[in-house]
């Protein structure tokens, strides 16, 4: 899964290249521009890798559970139109992903 970083309202922005869109949209608004969400989501995917935890937590775009090899995004409320179904990244790709978001954030 491809990206490249654009500067929008002078804030670096995930843009995502894949066919599916509504994935394309949900990564970039899921990725901030922050370093801090960068580690606390490694470190957290540790734990879940080492069978400590199974984590869970809300974000401004849903629910996101990290599970030992995939990351589950559930959009959240859509305004009164059908809840979107959830997508689903492998670990391995979102790992990946974390890692260069965090070297262009820097």
């Amino acid at each position: 899964m491809h990206f490249r970083v654009a500067e929008s309202d002078n804030r670096p922005t995930a843009i995502f290249t894949s066919k599916d869109q509504r994935r394309n949209a949900l990564l970039s608004q899921f990725l901030a521009p922050s370093t801090i969400l960068v580690s606390m989501l490694l470190y957290d995917i540790s734990k879940v890798e080492r069978g400590v935890a199974v984590t869970s937590f809300t974000h401004e775009i849903g629910t996101i559970k990290l599970c030992k090899d995939r990351l589950i995004i559930e959009p959240g409320d859509t305004a009164g139109e059908t809840k979107a179904p959830p997508i689903e990244i492998r670990m391995e790709s979102m790992k990946l992903i974390l890692f260069q978001w965090g070297a262009a954030v820097q």
